[in-house]
């Protein structure tokens, strides 16, 4: 498991260099409910980068089984 700064520096590392987010861009974060923290973290380090909107829809493997059963 990863510690708090590891997390975030994980967060920076993806928004600025994987995603390249932009000023005022939105940003749509789709997740499993057991990565929520790194959601979250990916979220605050899109805000601190200026993002306009972060949204995040999380994906729950059981409730798509459910869904197509």
């Amino acid at each position: 498991m990863l510690t708090e700064k590891q997390l975030q520096a994980y967060a920076e590392l993806v928004v600025t260099q994987g995603v390249n987010l932009q000023p005022n861009q939105d940003l749509m974060i789709t997740c499993p409910p057991e990565c929520v923290n790194f959601a979250r973290a990916l979220a605050k380090e899109a805000y601190r980068k200026g993002a306009f909107r972060v949204s995040i829809n999380y994906q729950d493997d059981v409730l798509t089984l459910i869904r197509l059963d």
